[in-house]
């Protein structure tokens, strides 16, 4: 199928959203199949060992076949900072549009989270979005004690929401994904969070697929493979459209993900790390 403008536009956009929000996994609200038992993020078992660290940054590169559509990076700030009397990691997501795919649809995203050392609950958290000619400036401020969240955005009132207890955000639920101790779940089990989005909460459902060795630019990893939900839309392939590759070593990396879009396949690779608490864990040759 020819890539036409229209399509390339939608095709970036997916391309950054995907990574931007933790590989598309928090901004729909999933479907769930009842073959397989359903883990609440209340009663998941968590990493004993700590993750991610201060410093740490992952580079990507968002591509379709052979041509480079984006870019994204994934840092955590050097330093704690405390918000609101919590010790918080501040971890900035920024995606951007580049070469060909950049004269289309003009992208410069960025998502920032501040994350309670302890539960990994965000505190607060911020989007400077940049579309063409679409802004968007929004700050979400979580409290814990009265279960509201109070939104303020660039374009319209500002407003609060009830929530549960345990919620995240698009990043925080990212982050939450790698401390997940995987090695107690079945095979085919679905993980269920709490999430907010949009002025919205939703279910974000992810089924952990198992185990397989994948090639990376950094060698052959093992991985821990997830599939993020996908309920019916016009977009994406089937409900296991997206896939998520997280090294399942002590570092819980995602060294990739792809995603089939009605357009074809986009490919989301790891192109560069540092601050991570040890290197990538591989097997074999490259």
């Amino acid at each position: 199928m020819p890539t036409t403008p229209a399509r390339a536009s939608q095709l970036i956009k997916a391309c950054l959203v995907a990574l931007t929000i933790a590989m598309v996994m928090l901004v729909t609200q999933g479907f769930l199949g009842r073959q397989k038992p359903e883990v609440k993020g209340i009663e998941l078992r968590l990493m004993h060992e700590r993750v991610f660290m201060p410093g740490e940054v992952l580079k990507y590169r968002v591509h379709y076949g052979w041509i480079t559509a984006g870019e994204a990076t994934l840092q955590i700030a050097n330093r704690l900072v405390d918000q609101n009397d919590h010790p918080c990691y501040k971890v900035d997501i920024i995606g951007r549009s580049v070469g060909a795919f950049n004269s289309i649809v003009h992208i410069r995203n960025v998502w920032s989270s501040y994350m309670d050392t302890a539960s990994i609950k965000p505190i607060r958290a911020q989007r400077d979005i940049s579309e063409n000619r679409y802004r968007l400036q929004e700050d979400l401020n979580f409290d814990y004690t009265r279960r509201i969240v109070s939104v303020k955005r660039s374009e319209a009132r500002d407003t609060s929401f009830r929530i549960p207890s345990t919620i995240f955000d698009v990043v925080s639920g990212y982050y939450f994904l790698r401390k997940i101790d995987f090695s107690v779940l079945e095979p085919g089990t679905v993980v269920a969070l709490d999430a907010f989005f949009d002025n919205q909460q939703y279910k974000f459902k992810v089924r952990y697929v198992g185990k397989e060795i994948i090639k990376t630019n950094f060698g052959r990893v093992p991985c821990l493979l997830l599939c993020p939900i996908m309920p019916f839309n016009s977009l994406f392939e089937g409900e296991n459209a997206v896939r998520l590759w997280m090294s399942a070593d002590g570092n819980r990396v995602p060294v990739k993900c792809s995603a089939q879009l009605v357009v074809g396949s986009v490919d989301i690779d790891l192109t560069d790390y540092e601050g991570t608490r040890s290197s990538i864990a591989t097997v074999g040759r490259k």
